[in-house]
């Protein structure tokens, strides 16, 4: 099993987010402020593994490996979890961190 955890944040943050806004603040002030911390921890995360990547020959092409064998416990289904950024992948995680704050701050107006 092998588990970074990094990509898996990355991922599911802005829904946990979401629920975050949707079930618990009131205002609209509040979910602005909250949406833009979400926006930024997103963006760092993002940031970290575009220049975390490494882009030399010796390197595995895929990294950040965030892998659980029998994620869904039933026999007959073999469910795996399996995420992973390549070299074409990791730019492209980044620029979902740019978007998903440019259209939080654009959706302020």
């Amino acid at each position: 099993m092998e588990f970074n955890g990094l990509l898996t944040t990355t991922v599911f943050l802005p829904i946990a987010g979401a629920m975050v806004v949707a079930l618990f603040l009131k205002g609209a002030t509040t979910i602005r402020l909250f949406s833009a911390f979400i926006g930024l921890i997103e963006l760092v995360l993002t940031i970290v593994v575009f220049f975390s990547y490494d882009t030399s020959h010796s390197a595995p092409q895929f990294q950040f490996i965030d892998k659980l064998p029998n994620w869904i416990p039933i026999e007959s289904f073999k469910v795996e979890y399996f995420m992973g950024v390549d070299g074409l992948s990791a730019p492209l995680v980044l620029l979902t961190g740019v978007l998903g704050l440019v259209a939080i701050f654009a959706s302020w107006g």
